[in-house]
């Protein structure tokens, strides 16, 4: 459920960013319109900028939707395809916007004066938010997956983001929380909804390693040698009760 909230609001905001452009015409919101002259900016909307690029954001915004999907119905590379999709389309934007910029004969016609640098400086800022917004969504994709619990002969494998190894020989103590210890700071992680994934600190208990998809419990803590302790939910409870037993089976 957390990750089709995170779906969700990833293509929610996106989305809406478009219809304020394309509709309310928030223009200003377009990376590099600011920096263009008066007359530049005048240009770019008289051609249809703000009615493109709301346009191409309410498409962009179905990427992660359809990743999610594909994902859901079984597909196991769903979330792959709905991030290259993204990629794709954030591209083709970028590229198909530069036929919006003034060219050169809008600066020898004597409307503006000065060389065509503004046009140049606003593709270069598309461009690089572009490239941010891959960035960040990428990372937020990869935050949010679902962690893999591998329980191997001397020690469990944590894998994914903020994956990590613990040999059984480490644990000092394994409990079965019904009760999540209140957390006081997220110091490197992912906070989002019902997901609490990274290094956090709590109030109580000192500097804890979560991999959480629930903020109730109960949570699996691993108390280990001289380092943070782990924490480790399912959103399915049954699911981190079986965890449990399989862990301490390990352990004990």
């Amino acid at each position: 459920m957390a990750e089709v909230i995170i779906h969700l609001a990833i293509s929610g905001f996106i989305f809406l960013l478009g219809v304020v452009i394309k509709y309310f015409k928030a223009y200003f919101l377009i990376a590099g319109y600011n920096t263009a002259s008066k007359e530049e900016q005048q240009y770019m909307a008289d051609k249809g900028i703000g009615d493109f690029m709301g346009r191409q954001l309410m498409i962009i915004a179905a990427a992660p939707l359809i990743g999610l999907i594909l994902e859901r119905a079984g597909f196991i590379w769903g979330d792959v395809v709905g991030s290259a999709l993204l990629i794709i389309l954030v591209f083709y934007t970028v590229i198909a916007a530069q036929r919006f910029a003034p060219p050169p004969s809008f600066y020898s016609s004597g409307k503006v004066k000065g060389r065509p640098s503004n046009s140049k400086t606003a593709i270069a800022a598309l461009v690089f938010s572009a490239v941010v917004v891959i960035i960040v969504f990428g990372m937020i994709f990869w935050i949010a997956r679902p962690t893999d619990f591998v329980l191997e002969e001397n020690e469990l494998r944590i894998t994914g983001a903020y994956g990590t190894v613990i040999p059984y020989s480490d644990i000092e103590k394994l409990e079965l929380s019904e009760t999540i210890p209140r957390l006081v700071k997220r110091t490197n992680g992912l906070s989002m909804g019902s997901i609490q994934k990274g290094h956090f600190k709590t109030e109580k208990m000192g500097d804890a390693l979560l991999f959480m998809r629930s903020n109730s419990g109960p949570v699996i803590i691993i108390q280990r040698k001289g380092q943070e302790m782990v924490m480790i939910n399912f959103a399915d409870t049954e699911k981190t009760k079986r965890l449990y037993q399989r862990l301490k089976a390990k352990v004990g």
